[in-house]
Order: structure tokens, then sequence, then C-alpha cells
């Protein structure tokens, strides 16, 4: 009966993940979709010059503070940059620059 269940599980998965990869989405996408309910992709409309303040993704406004880690691995933070803002417990942790197309929805 468990191997039943388990095979069950996993043949639905694949088919979740094939119905999203018809849709366009990597399975990235899909991943975070999941798991990563505190994370926020947007674009990046307004920022202060320095880190520090009050910027604009998408539609909403976040206050980055000093101990906020911004990654720009992909690419500058600059206004129209597609971004992930990692949260924890309602507490910004990270902005990192991401592929444009990870903005597309």
């Amino acid at each position: 009966m468990v191997k039943k269940s388990i095979v069950l599980i996993i043949i639905v998965t694949l088919f979740i993940f094939l119905y999203y990869a018809n849709q366009g989405k990597d399975i990235e996408d899909v991943l975070d979709h999941w798991f990563d309910e505190d994370d926020y992709h947007g674009i990046i409309s307004n920022r202060p010059e320095e880190k520090v303040g009050a910027w604009t993704i998408g539609d909403k406004t976040f206050y980055i503070v000093e101990s906020t880690r911004l990654d720009e691995e992909n690419g500058p933070a600059v206004v129209g940059q597609c971004v992930e803002v990692e949260m924890d417990n309602n507490s910004l942790m990270e902005i990192e620059t991401t592929s444009q197309d990870r903005c597309k929805n």
C-alpha cells in the first residue's frame, strides 16, 4: 500500500511539472511558487541612490535597511531590473537581481 501511494505521488508531481512546463514556466518558477511563499518578484520602478531607503518593486514598497543583503550577481539593481525579494518572518532579508522573464506574469 505504501509503495502504491509513493508511486501515485510521484506520478501526480510529474504531471504538475509537465503542466507548468507547457505554460512556459521552468522548474525553478514552480518550486519557488510552492516553497518560497515569502519571496516576491517584481521590476524595480524606484529606488534611492544608496541601498538604504524605500524601494518600489512591482506594486509594493519595501524599506531596505543596512543589514538587507543586495545580491547583484545577475546584473545591477537599477530601475527596470527584475529582482527577487526574500522575506523571512516579515523581515526583508535580501534583494537579488534575476532574469527579466521571472517577472513576466
